[in-house]
């Protein structure tokens, strides 16, 4: 009879301990769990970013506008801009910019005041590639130029500082 006891016990005792162990691996794994569906999920919304480049880049009315530097650097941006599906910001070799700051895209049209066209940073190697819309629907008709400035980070409801980079329409 103790012997059944001791052995109903210990049998006890080693559920418990293997329940607890179970219940540690399964927290784990619902952990890691998260953490995959975040990443599917920033896989997805970059799947579906590339998806508008594509789109906008394979557009027949999208046109393409350089915007150079307006100081002694060499380095340029390349802008496509679709009025249906937005501007896709591209450049290499893009100095680092200072901590607190970012780069403005502003659209200056012939009539009235910069229009906003989004924010961004160059990733650490240097690359911008970066979809954004205008903060206003505008025609292409009615630019005159498209320009880059640094701004405080968030960026301004009008540029603080003279562009560093400009492309005019023509």
């Amino acid at each position: 009879m103790w012997a059944a006891t001791v052995a109903a016990i210990v049998i006890f005792a080693a559920t418990l301990w293997q329940a607890k162990k179970l219940r540690g691996q399964l927290t784990e794994l619902q952990v890691q769990m998260q953490l995959e569906k975040g990443r599917k999920e920033t896989l997805e919304a970059q799947r579906r970013e590339m998806e508008q480049v594509r789109a906008l880049l394979a557009a027949p009315e999208t046109r393409a506008v350089h915007v150079k530097p307006a100081s002694e650097e060499n380095m340029l941006f390349k802008i496509f801009w679709n009025e249906e599906i937005g501007l896709l910001v591209t450049a290499q070799d893009v100095p680092a910019i200072p901590a607190g700051r970012v780069l403005q895209l502003w659209i200056v049209p012939k009539k009235g005041s910069p229009i906003s066209g989004g924010v961004f940073r160059p990733e650490a190697n240097g690359t911008v590639l970066k979809l954004t819309r205008p903060a206003a629907p505008i025609r292409m008709k009615d630019i005159d130029a498209l320009t880059i400035t640094v701004e405080p980070a968030g960026g301004s409801p009008r540029p603080t500082s003279d562009p560093h980079w400009v492309g005019r329409i023509s």
